[in-house]
C-alpha cells in the first residue's frame, strides 16, 4: 500500500515516547571513508534527501504489528535521475535521553554496550594485579563504548551479531527500545553505526544498507566495506519491526526480546542429514580410535596437536565428555571413562583442592593459579558421573579416592566463599585465595554444590550453593552481563557462562523446589537466547558452507571476542530449556533447543559428506568423520592477507573441538521427540519427520536420511510434565523408536 502522511506521524510518534527523533539519511564515501552525509527528518510521507546533487526519495509506511506488540515500518528509498557512485542510504535514530547508564545489548556483540575496562590480554600471568574485587576487563579490540573521555562508537555488520538487532534500557525514562531488520538487502549485509557525543548526553543509532563499517573492522584490520554504485531509479526497502515499551529493569529487556526474537523470521528450514543415533555410532568410534591416549588413560579434547587440544580438565572437554560417554558408550568406552577417573586423582588436583586445567606429554599445566571454570564444570559432572555408576553399578562402582577428589573440590568452593562471598575467576594453588575476581567462570559450581549436598549428605553444600546463585543472580544476571566462561577471552560477555549459570538455576530449582530458582532460571534463558543465531545466514555461494547449504538457525556464539557461531553449546546440551518447558508449558523454550540440537549434526564431517579446509597446505584439509570444528563464521574477523591464516566467511579450520562432546551430550540428554497428547505439542529435535494420527492414538515417525535412526521418545501429557523432574539423569534409558533408513515407523500413545 501506498505511504501515507499518517503513516509517518505514527511512527515518529512512537519514538518520541522515549525522545527518539527519526530521520532517514544517506551517506557518501571516498572508499569506506565518510565523505558527506544528509538526513531529513521523519515526519511526512516522503523525504528527499540531496546529496552533493545525487537526490533520493524515501517513503515511509507503517506495515502493520507483530504478534508481540511491534510495529512494522517499511522504508523504501528510490535514487533520482542523478545517483551517486558510492553511498549508502538508511535510519538514524537521535536518542535525545542518553547517559552512560543507558544498557545497550546487540546480540553476541554488546553487552551493557561493552562499556568495560580493557584488562590488555587474557593470558592471566599478566593479570595479576586485577585482585579479588574488581570485575574483569574485556580484550583489546573488543568494539565498545568508550569507559573513559574521547571518542564512543561501535560500528559492526549484521553478520558479526547472533541477530540484527539493536536493544537498549533507558534507567530514567524506564522505557525500553526494540529495532529489529533483517540481515540483508538486496544490496548487502546491514550495518548498524552507533555513536555517542562527548559528553554522553546524547547518541545517534544508524541502520545502514549495505552496512559499511568505516576505517577498521572490529578484529583491527582495515575495512573492506564499500557502499554501492547507484543508478537512476534504482531501489532498496528497509523492513524494521519497533518496540518502544515500558521496561523497569534490564530483565525486562531481555524478557521483551524473548517475547520478540522471531518478529521477522520466516519459518526455519530443516535440513535431515544424519539421526542422532548414528552421529553417536560414528563420534563414540571417532573417539576411541583418535582421542583415547593408552599410555596416561583419557580422552583428549583433539588431536592434540596443541596443547589446548590434548587434555583438558573440563570446558571443552574433559569431565564434559566422560559424563555422555559412562552413559551412552560401549563397555570398552565406559571401561577407558571409568580409568580416567583414575588419571585424574594422579595429579590433577592442586593443594588449594582446585583442579589443574590441562595436561600434555606428561606434564601438567602449574603456573601457580587455578582457573575456575575446570572445577565447577568438573564438580558438575562428576557428581552427575558417580550417581549414574550407582545407579546402574550400586555404590561399590565409585571408588573412594575418586570421592576424595570430588569433595576436595566442593571444600575448596566453600572454603572461597566463607573468606570472600564469591568464587571469583582464578583461585591461588597454594591456599583458599582468589587471585583474580569479577567473573561468572564457576558459573556451574552453584548447581555442582547443590548435587554434592545430596551425594555427600553435607547440607553446607546447599547452603552456599544457594548463596552463591544468589550472588551471581543479582550481581550479574540482573544487571545484563554474564562474563568469564571461557578461558581465552578474559571478563568479555559470553554464552558459556550464561549456559552454564542456566545448568546451576535449574539444578536448584529441582533439589529446592524453590520457584525463585525458577524465575532465575528464566531469566537467564532469556538473556541466552540472545547468543543463539535465528535465521539462515546466506554463505557466500563460492565457500565451502555456501557450496554445502550448511544453515546457521540454532547455532551459537561463544563471546563476543571470538566472533564467530558454533554448533552447539560450550560444552552442555542445553537441557534446562527442556526442563523449563515442562515446568512452564511455555514451548519457546522447546523450540530453542529444538533448534540448537538440531543445527549440530549437519556440521559433523563425514566419509560421504566431509567438510574441507581450501586453505593451502593445512595438515587436516579434509576433516575424518566424527570430527566437528567450532567454526560456523558468518562475519570475517578471521579474514587477513595470508591465505594460509585468513579463515574467510563460510570457511573453517581442519579441527577436532568441544563441539563433539556437545553433540555426545545432546544425544545423551535430551529426546530425539517430544510429544503431549492433550496439548497437540509434537516437536522434532532429532533429524526425523513426525506427525499425529488423526486421533493422536500414535505419532507417525519418518527416516527420510540415508542413516538408520533410533529416536529417543519423551510422550507424556502436560500434568505429567508439570508434575515430574528430570533430575540430574534426564533421558538417559529413555525408550527409543528404530526407523530404518529412508522408513517409517509408529509409536502407540496410551489415552
Amino acid at each position: 500500500m501506498p505511504a501515507t502522511q499518517t503513516d509517518a506521524a505514527s511512527f515518529s510518534a512512537l519514538l518520541k515516547d522515549a525522545r527518539i527523533t527519526a530521520r532517514c539519511e544517506a551517506r557518501a564515501y571516498e572508499g569506506n571513508r565518510p565523505t558527506a552525509q544528509i538526513a531529513a527528518e521523519i515526519s511526512t510521507a516522503w523525504a528527499t534527501l540531496d546529496l552533493s546533487g545525487a537526490t533520493w526519495r524515501c517513503e515511509t509506511q507503517v506495515v502493520g504489528d507483530t504478534a508481540s506488540g511491534g510495529r512494522k515500518i517499511a522504508l523504501h528509498f528510490e535514487a533520482g535521475a542523478k545517483a551517486h557512485d558510492n553511498a549508502s542510504v538508511g535510519l538514524r535514530l537521535e536518542l535525545a535521553d542518553w547517559s552512560t547508564k543507558h544498557y545497550l545489548l546487540m546480540p553476541a556483540a554488546v553487552y551493557a554496550g561493552n562499556r568495560f575496562e580493557v584488562s590488555g590480554t587474557w593470558r592471566y600471568e599478566d593479570l595479576s594485579h586485577i585482585g579479588p574485587n574488581r570485575t574483569l576487563g574485556v580484550t583489546p579490540r573488543v568494539p565498545r563504548l568508550n569507559v573513559d573521555q574521547g571518542p564512543s562508537r561501535i560500528q559492526l555488520l549484521s553478520s558479526d551479531m547472533s541477530s540484527p538487532v539493536v536493544a537498549i534500557h533507558s534507567p530514567t525514562l524506564k522505557k525500553g527500545l526494540i529495532l529489529m531488520t533483517e540481515d540483508r538487502t538486496a544490496l548487502g549485509l546491514t550495518g548498524f553505526d552507533i555513536v555517542e557525543n562527548e559528553d554522553r548526553t546524547a547518541a545517534t543509532l544508524t541502520i545502514k544498507v549495505p552496512g559499511v563499517r568505516e576505517v577498521l573492522r572490529h578484529n583491527g584490520q582495515p575495512s573492506r566495506d564499500r557502499g554501492v554504485s547507484w543508478k537512476p531509479g534504482q531501489s532498496v526497502t528497509l523492513r524494521l519491526v519497533v518496540h518502544v515499551f515500558d521496561c523497569p529493569n534490564v530483565q525486562a529487556l531481555y524478557d521483551k526480546l524473548f517475547d520478540a526474537r522471531n518478529d521477522l523470521r520466516p519459518e526455519p528450514t530443516r535440513h535431515e542429514e544424519i539421526p542422532f543415533a548414528s552421529v553417536w555410532d560414528i563420534q563414540e568410534r571417532k573417539n576411541n580410535e583418535q582421542s583415547w591416549v593408552e599410555k596416561y588413560g583419557y580422552y583428549s579434547v583433539g588431536m592434540r596437536e596443541v596443547r589446548s587440544q590434548d587434555w583438558q580438565t573440563a570446558w571443552v572437554g574433559g569431565t564434559n565428555t566422560l559424563y555422555p560417554l559412562l552413559a551412552s558408550g560401549e563397555v570398552i568406552t565406559r571401561r577407558r571413562a571409568m580409568r580416567t577417573f583414575d588419571f585424574m586423582t594422579n595429579g590433577s588436583q592442586q593443594p588449594s583442592g582446585f583442579f589443574r586445567g590441562s595436561f600434555t606429554e606428561g606434564q601438567w599445566d602449574d603456573n601457580g593459579k587455578a582457573l575456575l571454570r575446570y572445577s565447577g564444570d568438573s564438580l558438575f559432572f562428576l557428581i552427575k558421573d558417580f550417581l549414574l555408576l550407582e545407579e546402574r553399578g550400586g555404590k561399590e562402582a565409585v571408588v573412594d579416592p575418586w570421592r576424595r577428589m570430588t569433595q576436595r573440590v566442593a571444600d575448596a568452593f566453600c572454603g572461597l566463599w566463607d573468606k570472600y562471598g564469591q568464587f571469583g575467576h582464578h583461585a591461588s594453588a597454594l591456599r583458599d585465595e582468589i587471585v583474580i575476581g569479577g567473573s561468572c567462570t564457576a558459573s556451574m559450581a552453584p548447581g555442582g554444590l547443590a548435587l554434592a549436598a545430596g551425594y555427600f549428605n553435607e547440607p553446607r553444600y546447599l547452603d552456599i550453593a544457594k548463596k552463591a546463585g544468589v550472588h551471581y543472580h543479582d550481581n550479574f544476571v540482573a544487571r545484563g552481563i554474564t562474563n568469564g566462561g571461557p578461558g581465552d577471552a578474559s571478563g568479555c560477555p559470553d554464552s558459556e557462562s550464561c549456559a552454564g549459570l542456566l545448568e546451576s538455576f535449574a539444578t536448584l530449582w529441582e533439589v529446592t523446589g524453590e520457584e525463585r530458582w525458577l524465575k532465575a532460571a528464566r531469566d537467564v534463558a532469556h538473556q541466552a537466547a540472545t547468543w543463539v543465531v535465528n535465521y539462515d545466514f546466506a554463505f557466500p555461494p563460492e565457500s565451502t558452507f555456501g557450496k554445502m547449504n550448511m544453515l546457521t538457525n540454532g547455532t551459537v556464539w561463544a563471546n563476543i571476542q571470538n566472533k564467530h557461531s558454533a554448533p552447539g553449546i560450550c560444552t552442555l546440551s542445553g537441557v534446562p530449556f527442556l526442563k523449563l518447558f515442562r515446568a512452564t508449558g511455555d514451548v519457546r523454550y522447546l523450540e530453542l533447543i529444538r533448534d540448537i540440537a538440531h543445527a549440530i549434526p549437519q556440521f559433523m564431517s563425514r566419509a560421504d559428506r566431509p567438510i574441507v579446509d581450501i586453505r593451502p597446505g593445512q595438515r587436516w584439509p579434509v576433516m575424518p568423520p566424527g570430527w566437528i570444528n567450532e567454526r560456523v563464521n558468518m562475519s570475517d574477523w578471521e579474514m587477513r592477507d595470508d591465505p594460509k591464516e585468513e579463515i574467510g566467511v563460510g570457511e573453517i579450520f581442519g579441527g577436532s573441538t568441544w563441539s563433539e562432546p556437545a553433540m555426545m551430550l545432546t544425544w545423551t540428554e535430551l529426546p530425539g521427540l517430544y510429544a503431549q497428547p492433550d496439548t497437540g505439542v509434537l516437536c522434532a529435535l532429532d533429524h526425523v519427520e513426525a506427525k499425529w494420527t488423526k486421533d493422536r492414538t500414535g505419532i507417525e515417525v519418518k527416516n527420510p536420511t540415508k542413516f538408520d535412526a533410533s529416536v529417543k521418545m519423551l510422550v507424556e501429557t502436560s500434568a505429567q510434565a508439570k508434575g515430574t523432574k528430570l533430575g540430574p539423569l534426564p533421558l538417559v534409558d529413555a525408550p527409543r523408536l528404530s526407523v530404518p533408513a529412508g522408513g517409517v515407523a509408529m509409536w502407540p500413545v496410551k489415552k
